[in-house]
């Protein structure tokens, strides 16, 4: 992880945001900045429905994150001021200290998505464990199939796979190759390997990627 980087975002840039009040995390779009003084996001109706004007107050502590170029960027900010105009707009601070990791293809995270794996004669309900640019690790309890529907997946085998992705409505679909296949008593796991994944899809793992990325205390 490196630090010490200098600010390069362009005016539109989506940056999400992590208020310490709120579980979830809100997607921002910067629409100004001051070097070295400060940064403004629009905070759009939608955004203000779902908090209050406490979790917006001056002084508190906030994370960012951005993705530009195959990177994730982190920092954090105080939160200065909030204006309400013809639209809103929230007012940070100018990060005194930038955080980047490179998202490489193998780079994985830990999730927890539901997903499904199918083909002729073979459908598996599951989760991703885990999730990378370039597959993922997927698993189903034992309630969830039958050895039979096991057995005929193979390593090497190309299937369709149906991600639910937060945010985003109904399933993305993907081929991905069979890579490995662990059975025990309790469940199966199975390494996949995205195939001719679509950048639309890409762009949303990145996201994920993002979210998990850990901004160390200044």
């Amino acid at each position: 992880m490196s630090k010490d980087i200098r600010l390069s975002a362009e005016i539109g840039t989506d940056m999400t945001i992590e208020l310490p009040s709120l579980k979830s995390r809100i997607k921002l779009q910067l629409i100004g900045l001051l070097k070295d003084e400060y940064l403004i996001f629009h905070l759009p109706k939608k955004i203000q429905n779902l908090t209050s004007s406490d979790d917006f107050s001056s002084g508190i502590e906030i994370n960012i994150r951005s993705i530009s170029r195959g990177s994730v960027f982190g920092f954090h900010a105080l939160i200065l001021s909030k204006h309400s105009m013809a639209e809103s707009v929230l007012f940070v601070s100018y990060p005194k200290t930038i955080q980047k990791q490179v998202i490489r293809k193998s780079l994985r995270v830990k999730c927890l998505l539901p997903a499904q794996l199918s083909t002729e004669g073979a459908s598996l309900s599951g989760t991703v464990a885990d999730i990378s640019r370039g597959g993922c690790h997927f698993q189903a309890k034992k309630e969830f199939f039958t050895l039979e529907q096991v057995k005929s997946i193979q390593v090497g085998k190309e299937m369709n796979f149906f991600l639910s992705l937060p945010g985003i409505d109904g399933e993305k679909k993907v081929e991905v190759i069979i890579i490995n296949i662990a059975l025990d008593h309790a469940k199966v796991e199975i390494g996949l390997a995205f195939n001719n994944i679509g950048q639309d899809l890409l762009k949303l793992i990145d996201d994920i990627i993002a979210m998990s990325f850990d901004i160390s205390p200044l």
